[in-house]
């Protein structure tokens, strides 16, 4: 996409974003977070945390300590897709220790946040990435895993829900001011998060966003989709779809390729020279890279300051940052955009919740 048509997308992102603080309804969803200021673990309780949403999941056993969290271990899982809430709600409660009292849960799916006795929940609006969650929209997260475990192992524990990048932007505070940070999520699927004050965060649900070019794949895509009609920008952005437009339009082309199955062959196919296929892996970074910029420009000019963008997702890291950097400098000249990476992030701003 031309400069021209991205600082398009940029200025709609914009005007989507100033239209939600208002209350108006708009392709971002635009969640308001109140934090609730109260602790739900004790001075050295030790808690777990699980982090779920793309297909490698984590797991993590959290110490409260002297007002600091200290990791004691953590480990990594896969997970299929969440078809229905029992899928889910048993994930959980096979990765549940049995010393579990509390849980955090970093939950990487639209919710609407409430508090529900003194603690942080949600309600699931939607699923993503394929993910249906059939029998678990429109209900509380956090209570239906408590209901879960008391019914099938007999134990009550207590637990505490936030997107995943809602998580992101506490744990972001551990190096920087509120007023300085926004937080982003850029990998199997993308999202961004922001602090309005030093009390409320808002999800955006970026991934929704509308308001751009859709290419001729990424529609074809979306037809083949259990999600018609909805996250547009991720499915054209994210790293769960990239390979999807790689083959389709390789189809659309008649070009002579083997099909790939994974993001990470893109990345390797656009770092070989291997003629068209490697031209249209190139292509499709580029794009990415662009429309996720011109979401960033408008979020700097949304909150009118320089801004270090905290950021989760191996799309990001490992084959769009440059990229975005490059683009960045004329579609926000005016801002400075830096970019961080907090180690274990996606676990201490999980346990922020709870601590």
């Amino acid at each position: 996409m031309d400069i021209k048509t991205l600082k398009t997308v940029r200025n709609n992102f914009l005007k989507e974003l100033k239209a939600a603080k208002t209350g108006k309804e708009t392709s971002l969803a635009f969640i308001v977070h109140q934090l609730p200021q109260t602790k739900i673990v004790k001075e050295n309780e030790i808690f777990q945390v699980i982090v779920t949403g793309g297909t490698v999941c984590k797991e993590a056993k959290v110490k409260y300590q002297s007002g600091k969290l200290k990791i004691l271990q953590k480990q990594e899982m896969y997970a299929s897709t969440f078809k229905t809430k029992a899928d889910f709600l048993e994930f959980i409660r096979k990765n549940l220790d049995e010393e579990t009292k509390t849980l955090a849960l970093n939950f990487t799916f639209p919710i609407k946040p409430i508090l529900r006795d003194s603690r942080l929940d949600g309600v699931l609006i939607s699923g993503t990435k394929e993910h249906l969650f059939d029998g678990l929209t429109g209900k509380k997260v956090g209570e239906e895993i408590e209901n879960y475990i008391l019914q099938k192992s007999k134990k009550a524990i207590k637990v505490a829900v936030a997107n995943d990048t809602i998580a992101l932007l506490l744990s972001a505070l551990t190096q920087y001011s509120w007023n300085q940070i926004a937080a982003g999520v850029v990998g199997t699927g993308i999202n961004f998060s922001i602090f309005l004050d030093s009390e409320q965060l808002v999800n955006l649900e970026s991934g929704n966003f509308d308001k751009f070019p859709v290419s001729e794949e990424t529609k074809q895509i979306d037809r083949q989709s259990t999600q018609k009609n909805k996250y547009l920008f991720e499915k054209e952005t994210a790293g769960a779809y990239l390979f999807k437009q790689f083959d389709q339009i390789l189809k659309n082309k008649n070009i002579q390729h083997k099909q790939i199955t994974s993001t990470a062959q893109l990345n390797a196919l656009a770092n070989k020279n291997l003629g068209e296929p490697s031209e249209i892996a190139r292509y499709l970074f580029e794009k990415s890279a662009g429309l996720v910029a011109s979401a960033m420009a408008a979020i700097t000019d949304f909150s009118q300051r320089d801004l270090v963008f905290v950021m989760e997702g191996s799309l990001f890291w490992h084959s769009l940052r440059p990229k975005i950097e490059r683009y960045l400098k004329q579609l926000a000249p005016e801002y400075r955009t830096k970019f961080a990476k907090i180690e274990d992030s996606e676990i201490l701003g999980a346990a922020k919740l709870v601590s």
